[in-house]
């Protein structure tokens, strides 16, 4: 990213695909919301927890989109979901507590996981096995000081969801455990070809054992508003919540009113940007398979395409590097979601297709080149 900021510095044009952030701008009658709130005085602190309407508005979604029943009591606003990650991790895991994560997964994960002390052991999410979680190998990876595993779907930066026989095998094995399933589901409206979202939560005996985490930021358009929550019984909610008093001190009072909004008003926003990001997905894999050495399964959610590079002969690093100098296109190292994403890239194609068209010739000439030097 910081060598990305420096061509552009010395005039280079580079078409960047490393950041996960929707092109479209927030829908109008969500800013709209946010003025009126502002224009209504609500402009001083709110409850810790977050505004209540916000939370009766969670509850009702939570119910009728996710058969999922949750007061508004156990429902806690937070400033994004990675502010959500912080607040769950850093309350229930102590130094040499152990953690499960998806290799390949979002980096936030490890890194407050670190901040925490906890112990991270990984759980290798394979293409040969369409980037599902390998029930048995996580098994393995479970021992007495396993206290939280980490499930994101669908998966940044793999678009991967899990499938709900594999959730009720997940459930399976650890129901009579200590150990709380973290769910991350930010991407849960951003799924195609018939693949639908589950919550861990939805299986019996599990809604006790999940701290389940969502937001606005990626189906609404609403990045740079930071506004996320979490759903989880409220003896949990508990310990975040004074967390979040001396992290943050709440929530942004009149964004939470355009949150009401987004979900009490929206039509058919979040289906129409949806419908977008499908055409871009097929488009970029039927040109992908096009480029000589390059490969990738189609995505069943979210708005990345995990490709193949191991035939470049390149690592991950390495060919990012040579993308950018020869082809001023900026891709993210696969690396930089653990060791399962080496020999991967990341293209994020929340971009017009026009930008992606011209990334993908630019990517195929420099991988001729690459292939006259070799």
């Amino acid at each position: 990213m910081n060598y990305c900021k420096a061509l552009e510095k010395q005039g280079k044009v580079i078409l960047d695909f490393t950041n996960g952030e929707p092109d479209f701008d927030t829908p109008k009658y969500i800013k709209s919301a946010a003025v009126k709130a502002l224009n209504d005085g609500k402009t001083g602190y709110a409850s810790i927890v977050g505004v209540e309407e916000l939370r009766k508005a969670i509850s009702k979604k939570l119910f009728s989109e996710n058969n999922l029943n949750y007061n508004p009591d156990e429902i806690l606003i937070t400033n994004g979901v990675t502010h959500g990650i912080f607040l769950a991790v850093m309350s229930f895991l102590n130094e040499g507590d152990e953690i499960l994560l998806p290799d390949p997964g979002y980096t936030v994960y490890p890194e407050i996981a670190k901040f925490a002390g906890a112990i991270i052991k990984a759980y290798r999410l394979k293409r040969e096995n369409g980037f599902q979680i390998d029930i048995s190998e996580l098994q393995k990876n479970i021992t007495s000081k396993t206290k939280m595993i980490a499930l994101i779907s669908p998966n940044n930066p793999i678009g991967s969801v899990i499938k709900k026989e594999t959730l009720a095998k997940l459930a399976k094995l650890t129901k009579n455990k200590e150990i709380l399933i973290l769910s991350d589901e930010v991407y849960e409206k951003i799924t195609y070809d018939g693949n639908k979202h589950h919550s861990i939560a939805e299986i019996k005996g599990m809604r006790d054992k999940t701290i389940l985490l969502n937001g606005f930021s990626k189906s609404y358009a609403m990045t740079g508003w930071r506004l996320g929550y979490i759903a989880a019984p409220s003896h949990y909610i508990e310990p975040m919540m004074r967390l979040n008093s001396i992290t943050t001190s709440g929530v942004n009072h009149f964004i939470q009113w355009a949150g009401i909004d987004a979900f009490e008003k929206e039509k058919d926003e979040c289906n129409i940007m949806r419908n977008e990001y499908k055409k871009r997905r097929d488009y970029i894999i039927s040109e992908i398979c096009k480029i000589d050495k390059l490969s990738c399964l189609k995505p069943e959610g979210a708005f990345y395409i995990f490709v193949n590079i191991q035939d470049t002969g390149l690592s991950s690093e390495d060919f990012v590097k040579y993308i950018i100098d020869v082809a001023s296109v900026a891709l993210v190292p696969g690396s930089a979601f653990g060791e399962g994403g080496e020999g991967y890239v990341r293209f994020c194609y929340a971009k017009p297709i026009s930008e992606i068209s011209e990334a993908l010739k630019r990517i195929a000439e420099a991988i001729k080149k690459l292939n006259i030097n070799n």
